[in-house]
C-alpha cells in the first residue's frame, strides 16, 4: 500500500498501472496543508475512474485495517454536527462580552 496526499499528482495514472494500492493519507489536518487542501484532494480524485475513486478515498483502508462494514455503519450513525454536541451558551455568558450581544 502506497499512502499519498493531494500535491502527488501521478498518483491517478499510477493506480491505472499498477491497481489499487494507494491510499489517502487521511491524517489531515496538518500544520503544513494549504488552505485548499480540501479541493486539491477532491481535484484529484476526480482523475480516479469511479471504482478506484472509492478504493482511494476509502475502501482500501477499510480493507486493510480489515473494518467490517457494521463498525462503519456504525460510527457513521454515532456522529453528528459539531454544533449539535456543543453546549449553547450566550456570548453575554463569557467575560468581557460587550453589552447587547447574545
Amino acid at each position: 500500500m502506497v499512502w499519498c496526499d493531494p500535491d502527488e499528482r501521478s498518483i491517478p495514472p499510477l493506480a491505472e498501472r499498477y491497481g489499487d494500492r494507494f491510499l489517502w493519507a487521511s491524517d489531515f489536518p496538518h500544520a503544513d496543508d494549504t488552505p485548499d487542501y480540501i479541493p486539491a484532494l477532491a481535484e484529484m480524485a476526480a482523475g480516479f475512474p469511479s471504482r478506484r475513486r472509492r478504493a482511494f478515498l476509502g475502501d482500501q483502508v477499510r480493507a486493510l485495517f480489515d473494518v467490517p462494514d457494521e463498525a462503519r455503519a456504525a460510527a457513521a450513525a454515532r456522529r453528528r454536527p459539531i454544533r449539535a454536541r456543543l453546549p449553547s451558551v450566550p456570548l453575554t455568558a463569557w467575560p468581557g462580552a460587550p453589552p447587547g450581544t447574545g
